[in-house]
């Protein structure tokens, strides 16, 4: 019984290291989407979302970290160029910008 117990420790702290390592190196092979469309925002505060339409009618929720989350906020009804990865959810997709071009 105790040898089980260990056994279990050791393949969840191993888990756990190997992780990060396999995300980093999937994240380097994405080829990154380039995505154009309108900017709005969805939803009330304080739980208000940025989503992107483009002109095919697709919308998708922008993901950013916080200085580029909130140069985007103040680009509300202009278009824009999103470069980033896309990811398809149950809940609809999600596109996880790294740089964006405001579009005269």
């Amino acid at each position: 019984m105790p040898f089980a117990v260990v056994f279990l420790i050791l393949c969840i702290c191993c888990g756990r290291q190997l992780t990060p390592e396999i995300e980093k190196s999937e994240r380097n092979l994405v080829q990154p989407d380039t995505v154009k469309g309108s900017m709005s925002v969805a939803g009330n505060e304080p739980f208000a979302r940025l989503i992107l339409t483009t002109s095919a009618g697709l919308s998708m929720e922008i993901s950013a970290d916080t200085s580029m989350f909130r140069s985007l906020w103040k680009l509300q009804n202009t278009n824009v160029v999103l470069i980033g990865v896309l990811r398809h959810r149950i809940s609809g997709s999600i596109l996880e910008v790294r740089e964006f071009i405001p579009v005269p």
